[in-house]
């Protein structure tokens, strides 16, 4: 099935899908401007990284997101004291900064709260500025992780900061972002194999 355009929520379009039965995911883009052509399918980086069991559940979670958004908007209204540093902070939160693609190759993370174990799992997205990586277990947002990655070329390590983390089925999702940020041909060379 592909994605279904749900309709209008607060200042947003909300979207849903399901990728296999019983397993949900829901995306939200922002309503754009009449002269824009339509989107036939909301951008990855859209997308909740959480699934759900049905389409109305998937369509709650959405609405859930976009009302928690709009009430941090109304919040940074109601102190203005304060405005213009909250709002260059949830700028920068909110923002994502460098695209991401969809990968798959087989990780190992390390990370100090599992001191010896090592913790086998995937990457399933990944830009120039981080990655999401599903692990076993839940490491510590705020914790250095560090990932092996497996290429055509051998193993590739990295490390980023856990910036969030989100369950999913049979795993745990987590939010990497590099201590700096890599180039532009990043993702491209990575699924070819070609760093070293």
């Amino acid at each position: 099935m592909n994605w279904q355009k749900v309709g209008p929520h607060r200042d947003a379009f909300i979207w849903v899908r399901e990728l296999r039965p019983g397993w949900w995911v829901a995306a939200v883009t922002p309503q754009a401007p009449e002269d824009t052509p339509a989107l036939a399918s909301p951008p990855e980086e859209m997308v909740l990284p959480e699934g759900y069991a049905s389409q109305a559940a998937a369509v709650e979670a959405a609405k859930n997101h976009l009302d928690r958004k709009h009430g941090r908007r109304i919040r940074r209204r109601e102190s203005p004291a304060r405005e213009e540093r909250i709002e260059r902070a949830s700028a920068a939160d909110e923002k994502r900064h460098f695209a991401r693609v969809s990968v798959s190759l087989p990780v190992v993370g390390r990370a100090p709260q599992f001191r010896g174990v090592a913790l086998r799992g995937m990457v399933r997205s990944a830009g120039a500025g981080g990655m999401m990586v599903e692990l076993p277990v839940e490491v510590v947002p705020g914790s250095t992780l560090r990932v092996f990655l497996q290429t055509e070329r051998g193993p590739l390590e990295m490390e980023g900061k856990v910036v969030w983390t989100a369950a999913a089925e049979g795993a745990t999702r987590h939010g990497l972002t590099f201590r700096k940020p890599e180039g532009l041909n990043f993702i491209e060379d990575l699924v070819a194999g070609k760093i070293s």
